[in-house]
């Protein structure tokens, strides 16, 4: 059995609270990133000329390591 589902199962939901907030701070942070990739690869498209984003700092928030995505 998960950690979460025993606390679940014991009725302290709240107790989740903090795991959930951090794991949807975390999902929005690499949707901030993927977003971000992709507004980068249109202007790309758009404009051979654009200068190459530097995304390191959010690839660090994102916890996402995919040097592909650069």
């Amino acid at each position: 059995m998960e950690k979460l589902e025993a606390v679940a199962s014991l009725g302290q939901a709240e107790l989740l609270r903090p795991a959930r907030v951090r794991a949807a701070l975390a999902a929005n942070d690499r949707l901030k990133l993927y977003l971000s990739v992709l507004q980068a690869a249109h202007d790309r498209a758009q404009r051979g000329d654009a200068p190459a984003l530097d995304l390191a700092r959010e690839f660090a928030a994102a916890g996402v390591d995919a040097p592909w995505l650069a």
